[in-house]
């Protein structure tokens, strides 16, 4: 199964926690700009293991996508 892990968008930042508060690893997602936070803005922080959004693009894709 492809996961965020995976996908061109995501960069790893470390250990977090899922929503159950299971240890996972967990990046930000650059696929769209940051969104405003209380502190000012961030990239959404999601756990590679779990799923993907429907904008996944493999990290291969991206290399091919830039070079055009």
């Amino acid at each position: 199964m492809k996961t965020c892990k995976d996908c061109y968008h995501y960069v790893f930042v470390g250990d977090g926690k899922n929503g159950k508060g299971e240890a996972t690893k967990v990046g930000n997602c650059f696929r769209y700009p940051p969104g405003l936070t209380a502190e000012g803005s961030a990239y959404p922080i999601v756990g590679c293991n779990e799923r993907q959004c429907g904008e996944f693009l493999p990290k291969t894709a991206g290399i091919k996508k830039r070079l055009r």
